[in-house]
């Protein structure tokens, strides 16, 4: 009963503040897959009619992008980039596909059924969030609203365990998807590792290592290996460039945080790894795992090469089930892409990511000097590096949006940072009269009162840092 009155009073406050706030919008389609999949195991209708959270999700999304621009703020600004515009071509390239796929009728209506989901993800997603520092509000309900999720997938009554994986019935036939478990959990650990609150508590290391320790424990209980694997190493990686190692102090705080990061996982690894799954987590079985993903990619690889009149534009989208009748997809979104879509569809997709990587590194440059800002873009970066890896692995290219919105998403803000700082820039260097011109065009209402404290030249320091109040003012948009 309690996990259920957790993940049911939650839900609607999430939902209301949503409205009201973009970056709370954002944390909910970051916890989406999960998010729907534990609502449809306490609540019959919502697994009886899926399209329900769906919708709902996508008019609050809408509705909140609507009370942003009706605030005065630019939701759309640069809505359009070459990362945006690349994704466009590729799923329109993905959908053109099917007129020359041998892919059956099932097939190709599960490609076009993704359409809505790419739209939330690739359209309106990247949309939420237009500066580094909304992404705070958006990690904190991250962590609030999966830590419910968490806690009603583990503690379900009616979960059990089968084939080494956490299985909930949701409805009459199906079951809980495990993957969106094992996402779930890779998001909640990487997170609750390199995310910190603005304000420092007595109480808040012990409940990062909480959140930590509930996180791999959602990945283990999923059985997903690769989630644990990759989530591992974003943590390691991502955690030392969070922050800026000025003094022996500063280090000392790395360290302890590692290892409590550590001590997190060996505990859930404990925990959680029982009989019932301890195979699952063998060596054996992870080699069989990975080899049957290769086997894929190389089936895959192997049809292309002996068509070559396909190598431009592929063989058309969902024809990986004309070679492998057990898989709809080869779960390897780069080996699917230049397959079923070519080198065309390649190319698109090395794009979008290159620009990605390339616009969170300009950022991550940009901020090194900020200890809030980096650690806010280095946790969006292991976020979007996670989801990417995990497009090695599983998912289709032909519904590409839970794993590449965040690096849209990284784009968008680059391009709207980059934008501001030119524009403080030019204003600082044309004197009042550009920066008056500047507010009219709506900046110093997006602002507020960080406008009249960056044209005053209190937006940097003596170390070229951005500036930030102590009641969460920022008083610079970049």
């Amino acid at each position: 009963m309690l996990p259920k009155l957790l993940i049911l009073a939650t839900t609607p406050v999430i939902m209301f503040a949503s409205l009201f706030s973009s970056s709370v919008a954002l944390a909910m389609i970051l916890v989406g897959p999960t998010f729907e999949v534990a609502l449809q195991s306490y609540v019959g209708i919502l697994a009886a009619r899926p399209v329900i959270f769906n919708v709902g999700l996508a008019l609050i999304c809408a509705a909140s992008l609507g009370a942003t621009f009706g605030r005065g703020q630019r939701p759309f600004q640069n809505a359009f980039n070459p990362a945006s515009i690349s994704m466009f071509l590729l799923v329109f390239l993905s959908l053109a596909s099917l007129g020359w796929t041998a892919a059956d009728a099932d097939t190709r209506a599960l490609v076009k059924s993704s359409i809505p989901y790419t739209i939330l993800y690739c359209v309106v997603a990247p949309l939420l969030v237009s500066r580094v520092r909304d992404l705070r509000t958006t990690f904190f309900t991250v962590l609030i609203l999966g830590t419910a999720v968490a806690a009603a997938i583990l503690l379900n009554p009616d979960a059990t365990m089968r084939s080494g994986r956490i299985d909930i019935k949701i409805g009459a036939v199906d079951s809980i998807n495990p993957l969106a478990v094992g996402y779930l959990g890779g998001v909640l650990f990487i997170t609750a590792v390199i995310y910190r609150p603005r304000k420092v508590a007595a109480w808040i290391m012990p409940a990062r290592i909480g959140l930590a320790f509930m996180g791999i424990g959602v990945t283990l209980q999923s059985g997903s290996r690769g989630q644990l694997l990759i989530t591992a190493l974003m943590a390691i990686i991502f955690l030392p460039l969070s922050r800026k190692i000025q003094n022996f102090g500063r280090f000392v705080a790395l360290s302890v945080g590692g290892v409590f990061a550590l001590v997190a996982f060996r505990l859930a690894m404990g925990f959680f790894i029982t009989y019932e799954n301890e195979e699952r987590w063998s060596f054996e079985s992870l080699s069989d795992g990975g080899g049957g993903r290769i086997e894929m990619a190389a089936t895959a690889l192997g049809d292309l090469l002996q068509n070559p009149q396909s190598w431009l534009l592929g063989r058309g989208a969902g024809n990986f089930v004309t070679l492998d009748a057990s898989h709809s997809y080869v779960h390897n979104f780069p080996i699917e892409a230049i397959t079923e879509l070519g080198i065309v569809g390649f190319m698109l997709f090395m794009f979008v990511v290159v620009t990605g990587f390339r616009s969170g590194r300009s950022l991550w440059l940009m901020y090194r000097d900020d200890d809030d800002y980096r650690m806010l873009v280095s946790t969006l970066l292991a976020v979007s590096s996670f989801t990417f890896l995990l497009s090695f692995k599983e998912g289709t290219i032909h519904d590409p949006g839970q794993k590449i919105f965040p690096l849209l998403l990284l784009a968008r803000i680059a391009r709207n940072e980059q934008q501001d700082a030119s524009a403080w820039t030019h204003a600082d260097e044309d004197g009042d009269e550009y920066g008056d011109e500047y507010a009219e065009d709506g900046y110093a209402s997006e602002y507020g009162e960080g406008y009249d404290a960056a044209r005053a030249g209190r937006n940097r320091d003596s170390d070229g840092a951005t500036g930030h109040d102590d009641q969460g003012t920022d008083p610079s948009p970049a």
